[in-house]
């Protein structure tokens, strides 16, 4: 989900076990992203709603693109960092329909929006999708002349524009969990890339991190 390369590198060599580990939490991902596909579809065929066909969407093109992302020039091996990662991608999609209905208009104008702006970051990165921070190279044209993490933006959008229209407990407690992880995780991510020169001078050019003028 950080930003990737323009230029085409050498295949990096990872360290042993860590091809395994990366493809084992992709699959434990994929479970995930299934069953909240499965509720989606489950709530669309029930309710018809098109704030949980939105979202629908949204999640599985992350899932696609995590099958075929390219492996880091350089592997994080921080247990803080992996854990930021696992929960910042995987803890959205345990928000769940709500029962009572409460869809709007105006919400899922901006689902509309947020879901092309982050399926736009995906297609920038193209294979150089990552789970972890890591350094796929620098990426800085497309969305990313916006905010320095595009990808993020419009996850952060659309389920919060979700989560909005089904407001349980459960699913404020995610949402608030995963902000807190999800703002952690760009600063991990950060503290690594502007160790890169051309991520430094990226960082003076785009100053926000996921929204214009406030963060």
């Amino acid at each position: 989900m950080n930003a990737a390369g323009t230029k085409p590198e050498p295949k990096p060599k990872q360290p042993a076990g860590a091809w395994l580990w990366e493809k084992a939490c992709n699959l434990a991902g994929a479970g995930v992203y299934a069953l909240f596909g499965y509720s989606c579809v489950v709530d669309v065929r029930q309710n018809h709603r098109l704030s949980s066909a939105i979202a629908l969407t949204l999640v599985s093109c992350f899932a696609l693109f995590f099958l075929v992302r390219g492996a880091p020039r350089q592997h994080n091996q921080s247990v803080r960092d992996w854990l930021l990662a696992l929960c910042g991608t995987y803890l959205p999609p345990l928000i769940r329909p709500a029962a009572a209905m409460h869809d709007s208009v105006l919400l899922q104008g901006l689902q509309i929006a947020a879901t092309c702006f982050a399926i736009a970051g995906i297609l920038s990165l193209n294979k150089s999708l990552g789970l972890v921070a890591a350094n796929r190279g620098i990426k800085t044209e497309g969305v990313y002349r916006f905010v320095r993490h595009p990808i993020y933006a419009g996850y952060l959008l659309e389920f919060s524009a979700f989560w909005a229209q089904n407001i349980t407990l459960p699913n404020t407690l995610l949402l608030v969990t995963w902000i807190g992880c999800e703002v952690a995780r760009i600063f991990a991510e950060e503290k690594l890339l502007v160790l890169d020169p051309d991520y430094a001078a990226y960082m003076k050019k785009v100053r926000f991190r996921l929204l214009p003028g406030v963060f």
